[in-house]
């Protein structure tokens, strides 16, 4: 039987003389900033990187609120359940492309954005065009504490977005069964929990079979571009009828979302009566679509020349609801920031 391809040897390949360039600049950077988080201009992109070739973010200058990553569109196709969301929470702000975003699909939301990492949220407030009026307050705090935190006071949410991990994948303090049952505690009735995550299938399968023993619908995705997945979890699912309605609304207000073809991409199994078969089942589902895929850029040049691509195609699409650059006004966010 032949052997399964390896996502290892994409992370092991050796880089080209101009992407070895690139990260030499990167590594200048990086030593400069004391090997801490960074930024870096790249002509039309602003990109947060947490060490030199691990982007955590980028945004687009002429739209900063326009999603450049295709799993953070996956991820906000969440708006298809939650179309105009009261609350949101954020679990890994970095450089704020999800609380940018829903400053302009949902101007009534209540952002809580919780970031860790100092460096990072020093940095996110030297991005321009941050989210201003107070409606994203910035929390630097341990997630898998101030989540059962405010689950504790009664709060909840609506959507639950957690965009967390380290050089491994899954972060092993948030990929625990208390820590997804804090999760589905936190949610409003018909809240969502969206999760970005990567890594092995093995560990994969195990932190959908935790999350299916505590929600009702879960359902999961590999973003178009990379190899992240996308994990989407709720206990009241809206009805076919009042889906369909929400996906017209979001196609015509925020056609950049390309929310059609995300939800054409969610994956989903029969739950088992046995949670080691529902993983089996899982683990076999997953090893099926993370696989080498010749659609995802190879180095940094074809993945900039593909995001803009992207941007040009999706952003020329008509719409009643996409603000020029400027038209806001910004200003500083609320928020718990390290003096």
């Amino acid at each position: 039987m032949p052997r399964r391809p390896s996502l290892s040897t994409l992370y092991l390949r050796k880089p080209d003389a101009a992407e070895t360039q690139r990260l030499q600049q990167l590594q200048a950077l990086y030593d400069a900033a004391g090997q801490q988080a960074f930024l870096s201009d790249d002509e039309t992109l602003h990109c947060l990187y947490l060490q030199p070739g691990v982007m955590q973010s980028a945004m687009l200058t002429t739209h900063p609120w326009y999603l450049v990553c295709a799993y953070a569109r996956l991820m906000m196709s969440a708006l298809v359940q939650q179309p105009e969301p009261a609350s949101a929470w954020i679990l890994g702000q970095g450089g704020g492309s999800l609380s940018r975003f829903l400053q302009y699909a949902a101007p009534a939301c209540h952002t809580d954005a919780v970031e860790i990492d100092e460096t990072v949220l020093r940095l996110y407030r030297q991005l321009p065009a941050a989210p201003d009026n107070h409606q994203v307050t910035l929390h630097h705090a341990d997630a898998t504490r101030w989540l059962p935190q405010q689950v504790a006071t009664g709060r909840r949410t609506d959507l639950l977005l957690i965009d967390v991990y380290d050089r491994n994948g899954l972060v092993p303090a948030l990929n625990t069964p208390d820590f997804y049952a804090s999760c589905a505690s936190a949610l409003s009735r018909s809240g969502m929990l969206v999760a970005n995550v990567w890594g092995k299938p093995s560990q994969l399968s195990v932190m959908l079979a935790d999350l299916r023993q505590q929600f009702a619908s879960v359902q999961w995705a590999r973003s178009p571009d990379s190899y992240n997945l996308l994990v989407f979890a709720c206990q009241s699912p809206v009805s076919a009828e009042t889906r369909q309605a929400h996906v017209a609304s979001l196609e015509q207000r925020f056609p950049s979302l390309n929310v059609t073809d995300s939800l054409r991409r969610l994956r989903t199994l029969p739950l088992t009566s046995c949670k080691d078969a529902d993983q089996q089942q899982l683990l076999e589902d997953l090893r099926s679509i993370l696989v080498p895929d010749s659609a995802v850029p190879q180095n940094y040049p074809d993945w900039k020349k593909s995001v803009l691509q992207q941007a040009d195609t999706l952003l020329s699409l008509p719409a009643d609801k996409i603000p020029p650059y400027g038209e806001k006004a910004y200003g500083d966010c609320a928020g718990e920031l390290p003096a």
